[in-house]
């Protein structure tokens, strides 16, 4: 009989640390999921915020999407031309985050109070703008030729928005 119990404690014991093995492996795994949720968020914000950052934020998302589905046409010196405009874009910026960020620590104590102007909605709403580039599959092009790509959207008239309205259309079809 004392077997049977010292059997049965040994059981209970092996149970026990091989649920806490699954409870320590379902943690690390909700961790590695949030994580890669995150930089995804980043990610597309990031992107949302080119198409902002263009002045495209208010653009009907359908005729966004078709422009950039529209991408996978391009090649060469198009490419080349987008990469340019985009590398000269972003130069700008950084010059001018840079002289933001010189600024800012120079009257540091006149900008205590500074305000982070940024809100959750708008985090949100640059994500879903961002995941336009997603949907179409170039999400993970050169930053320098994305900036150039959308910069040309300017250019485009009201009977290229209807091509690329279409495009998104026939996408969306597809994917149902």
């Amino acid at each position: 009989m004392p077997k049977i119990v010292e059997l049965d404690k040994k059981i209970n014991d092996i149970d026990l640390k091989l649920k806490k093995k699954i409870r320590q492996k379902r943690i690390r795994e909700i961790k590695e999921n949030k994580l890669k949720r995150k930089q995804r968020a980043i990610h597309l914000f990031i992107l949302g915020n080119i198409i902002k950052s263009a002045g495209f934020d208010l653009e009907e998302e359908n005729i966004l999407l078709g422009y950039c589905l529209s991408f996978k046409e391009l090649k060469g010196l198009i490419l080349d031309k987008f990469k340019i405009r985009g590398m000269q874009v972003l130069a700008e910026k950084k010059i001018a985050r840079e002289k933001k960020i010189e600024n800012f620590k120079n009257n540091f104590y006149e900008n205590v109070s500074y305000e982070n102007k940024s809100s959750k909605k708008e985090f949100s709403r640059m994500v879903k703008i961002g995941a336009v580039f997603e949907m179409a599959g170039i999400d993970n092009v050169e930053l320098s030729i994305l900036v150039g790509f959308i910069l040309d959207f300017g250019t485009k008239n009201d009977f290229d928005k209807t091509y690329f309205l279409s495009l998104a259309k026939g996408w969306k079809k597809g994917k149902k």
